[in-house]
């Protein structure tokens, strides 16, 4: 029979406290952690929303200087209450609206429209004479997906026709 040591006691009930210590802070930091994780990982998957729509914006804007430099003329005109725009060209007539919040764009080939951008919450374009040359500029705002963002997502594109003689109404 082992004599019974006061000691030996306390030495282990703070060992049994110190362990219980070690566990709170291992719980804390592993809560913290997990916040900052879920924290990051909503940070990148807006960054990929928002690159994602950066990459549409850039291709449409492409695309639409593609069809002015193309483009024979360019006429502008209003029905039921949408701004049009048509662009003919040599191989057939390209035309965009805007409906308050999808740009679209109608091919020469096909009859239907076709949603060129989603989500946008202004888009204008319009001809800028300058000197001798006509410029036909097209400023888009994407909407915005936070409440409280720090930039707005606007984008211009700017494109002149190739046709020297541009006709335009």
């Amino acid at each position: 029979m082992k004599p019974f040591c006061a000691s030996c006691r306390s030495a282990r009930a703070l060992t049994l406290i110190e362990c219980m210590v070690y566990m709170t802070i291992l719980f804390v930091v592993t809560g913290l952690s997990v916040g900052a994780f879920y924290q990051c990982q909503t940070s990148a998957i807006a960054l990929q929303r928002n690159a994602s729509e950066i990459g549409r914006t850039v291709r449409a804007g492409e695309q639409w200087r593609k069809d002015v430099r193309q483009s024979t003329g360019m006429f502008f005109f209003d029905q039921d209450g949408h701004r049009f725009i048509r662009l003919p060209a040599k191989v057939g007539e390209v035309a965009y609206t805007y409906d308050g919040s999808n740009v679209w764009r109608k091919l020469p080939e096909k009859e239907q429209w076709v949603i060129l951008l989603k989500d946008v919450k202004a888009s204008e374009m319009r001809l800028e004479p300058r000197q001798n040359v006509p410029v036909c500029s097209w400023d888009i705002e994407l909407k915005e997906h936070r409440k409280k963002s720090r930039l707005k997502p606007m984008f211009s594109f700017m494109a002149v026709p190739q046709e020297k003689d541009l006709e335009v109404k």
